[in-house]
């Protein structure tokens, strides 16, 4: 907590809301988590909890991230904010299908809201992404089908043809 002074008699969110902005400011981010805490016990709104929320996205604590937009969807569910924070730490921990209906019901509150419609283009190019890549998982099977049949063809020649027997008993 570098260059940041807390003293216990400040402690109410508008002041604690100066630390973490000159935290954040500064790349602290651990620090800005603290003082968002600090606020959060203080005041434990939808707006702190959301601010955490983003720090702890910045640290890739995707979960914390989670708990922390589902807090303030609780105490207001009707504000697109805390469905944007719920959808970035569900894209964080690729969970797509959840990101994009967290996107989907923050726009039903703030439709034609700029950041919540790049968010869902980009939930939406990474499901295209995932499926890409299912597709090429199964294609492995047979890549590895094929990988074993020349295996057993390179043995065969190391072998000079010899057969390998093994024998399984019966208990």
């Amino acid at each position: 907590m570098r260059n940041l002074k807390f003293e216990e008699d400040e402690d109410n969110a508008m002041e604690l809301k100066e630390y973490w902005n000159q935290a954040l400011k500064s790349g602290e981010i651990s620090t800005a988590l603290y003082y968002y805490t600090r606020a959060i016990h203080t005041d434990p709104s939808p707006i702190n909890f959301s601010n955490r929320s983003a720090a702890y996205q910045q640290q890739r604590r995707y979960r914390n991230a989670l708990n922390d937009a589902n807090e303030a969807i609780k105490l207001k569910s009707n504000w697109w904010m805390g469905y944007y924070r719920k959808a970035m730490a569900l894209l964080g921990l690729r969970y797509y299908d959840g990101a994009l209906e967290a996107v989907d019901i923050g726009l039903k509150y703030s439709p034609g809201n700029k950041q919540l419609q790049t968010l869902r283009q980009e939930i939406l190019q990474q499901i295209e992404k995932s499926k890409k890549n299912e597709n090429a998982n199964q294609k492995l099977p047979i890549e590895e089908a094929v990988i074993r049949n020349q295996l057993d063809q390179t043995k065969k020649l190391l072998l000079g043809g010899f057969k390998l027997s093994t024998k399984i008993r019966a208990n």
